[in-house]
């Protein structure tokens, strides 16, 4: 065999390799797509509103934060028009009053509901990611004094 013959021959299984390759790429199931993953430990600035987009963007209806001391906070994002929050935790049925004492504009708040225990539901008018992000991250703050993000754990559901 010459040397033509020999590089023709590598060429063609080279070729047939990435070919290979690229199929498996496209079965179902094998898409690569950059998503985050369901439960989210490692959290950085924009892992909360990116949460938020991708849940909706996967069909998914909810994401909760939870801290370290088991307070939670769920994000119910079913409809288009408005979210429901619910705060479980020390503090909750106190954080609409802690947020406006602290300055945060809650004019987008209406169907407020006590729940039981430290439990506390209210619907937000807003959709938004990064505007919802926002809030949440602010009842965090102020009303469960979680001052670092790095205490959360995020769970898309």
């Amino acid at each position: 065999m010459n040397a033509k013959t020999i590089l023709s021959l590598i060429a063609v299984v080279l070729i047939g390799i990435v070919a290979v390759a690229w199929m498996n790429d496209l079965r179902p199931g094998n898409q690569t797509e950059d998503f985050l993953p369901d439960h989210i430990t490692v959290i950085e600035g924009t892992t909360l509103p990116r949460a938020i987009q991708e849940a909706r963007q996967r069909g998914k209806t909810s994401v909760t934060i939870t801290d370290a001391a088991s307070n939670t906070i769920r994000a119910d994002l079913s409809s288009p028009t408005h979210t429901v929050i619910t705060l479980t935790g020390a503090g909750a049925t106190d954080a609409l009053t802690i947020l406006e004492d602290a300055g945060i504009d809650t004019s987008a708040v209406f169907a407020t509901e006590e729940g039981e225990g430290d439990t506390y539901t209210f619907t937000v008018s807003e959709v938004q990611h990064a505007e919802l992000a926002g809030f949440l991250y602010e009842i965090s703050l102020r009303v469960f004094n979680i001052s670092s993000t790095t205490e959360w754990t995020i769970d898309i559901e």
